[in-house]
């Protein structure tokens, strides 16, 4: 597999926010997953809530957020047809900001985290990210064109990054199946798989391996 463009500081740091944005689609996959029915995830999308005590039949549409990132995560470096990645961060521009924006007209746009007992309000936090994501797709589009190709395989760097970052889900099962909710294990599980969401675009980028 060859890296379709050099590696760049704006499509970079458009990966490391469309890491954050996925947090709000790894945690409850991951925890509807391995907690059970002990585990209830709500979302709201453009209106319509969505939600459910571990797996059922709404846990499907966790499945094709998760898709769509995977995508997204391959695509800014490996894919090959350019605008087919372009209309997926389109795509993800709408799904996940142009749903916030659409529920924060109906009211605030709060984030509850029960079990690190975190809530706080993501209005100024969405505008800004919404606007930094434009000016970075528009960049990184004009960018397109004047890169050459880059002489880079998926490599070994590459590999093991994603053995670091997923090497820790039996872990995560454990902490989060037999750990009682809120308390200190649930807590690690969670947090483990926070950091999980924010590095993962370290297994996309090319790596040139030093001779």
């Amino acid at each position: 597999m060859e890296a379709q463009k050099p590696r760049s500081t704006t499509h970079t740091i458009l990966l490391f926010i469309i890491s954050f944005t996925f947090l709000s689609v790894w945690l409850p996959f991951l925890r509807s997953l391995f907690d059970g029915v002990t585990y209830h995830w709500g979302q709201d999308y453009f209106g319509y809530h969505l939600s459910g005590d571990g797996i059922n039949v709404n846990y499907i549409f966790l499945i094709l957020e998760v898709v769509l990132f995977s995508c997204i995560f391959y695509g800014m470096y490996w894919m090959k047809n350019r605008k087919l990645l372009f209309g997926l961060l389109i795509l993800w521009m709408v799904h996940v900001f142009g749903s916030l924006l659409y529920e924060g007209l109906q009211g605030e746009m709060m984030f509850h985290g029960d079990a690190l007992n975190v809530h706080f309000d993501l209005t100024y936090l969405i505008l800004v990210l919404t606007l930094v994501s434009i000016v970075l797709m528009v960049l990184s589009w004009k960018t397109e064109s004047t890169n050459a190709k880059p002489q880079i395989s998926w490599n070994k760097r590459n590999r093991l990054m994603a053995i670091a970052i997923f090497a820790p889900l039996p872990v995560q099962l454990i902490l989060l199946q037999m750990g009682e909710p809120q308390q200190t294990t649930d807590q690690i599980g969670v947090l483990i798989s926070i950091a999980q969401a924010l590095v993962l675009p370290l297994v996309f980028l090319p790596y040139t391996l030093k001779k």
